[in-house]
């Protein structure tokens, strides 16, 4: 039942006959759909179906959970240039996993086009903090040596912030 109801939100989103929005508040009504929306994500990878992709990444935002840790960290490490990268770092930053540390750091480089407050950089910087394992605090203070002086500043007053806690 519940692959069905997902299946059909899923298509109605995917083909924008509804708004993001309402494929979260129809997914609200939902038992546990995580391992559905886990297998759409994939499955939409794999296809490339970009657009589609885009969209299910918002209700990871809004349902939050581990299991999408590693679908979310193959995206950012591969396909930062399809223009959810800070939904992305949102959803990780919420997620709070130690696996996507790796990933989140190698990200901290990337220039998100347009984004000339390197608002992208700023929020791996917060899911780095947030995570605040060794290998996340030593991801920021590789941030700290960044040639892009916003990212340097966010980088140290993120590791101000965990000292200071």
């Amino acid at each position: 039942m519940v692959t069905a109801n997902f299946q059909r939100l899923r298509k109605q989103v995917c083909e924008s006959e509804i708004s993001s929005a309402e494929f979260i508040a129809g997914l609200k009504l939902l038992p546990d759909f995580s391992d559905d929306l886990l297998r759409a994500l994939g499955e939409e990878l794999q296809q490339q179906h970009w657009s589609c992709l885009f969209r299910l990444i918002f209700a990871v935002q809004a349902f939050p959970n581990r299991k999408f840790t590693p679908v979310l960290s193959e995206l950012l490490d591969n396909h930062k240039n399809r223009g959810y990268s800070e939904n992305i770092a949102d959803a990780l930053f919420d997620i709070r996993d130690e696996r996507s540390v790796p990933a989140l750091t190698r990200a901290l480089d990337y220039y998100e086009p347009g984004d000339d407050d390197r608002n992208f950089n700023k929020k791996v910087i917060y899911a780095l903090g947030r995570i605040g394992t060794t290998e996340a605090i030593e991801g920021l203070r590789l941030a700290t040596h960044n040639s892009d002086e916003q990212i340097r500043i966010a980088a140290e007053a993120e590791l101000m912030k965990l000292k200071s806690h």
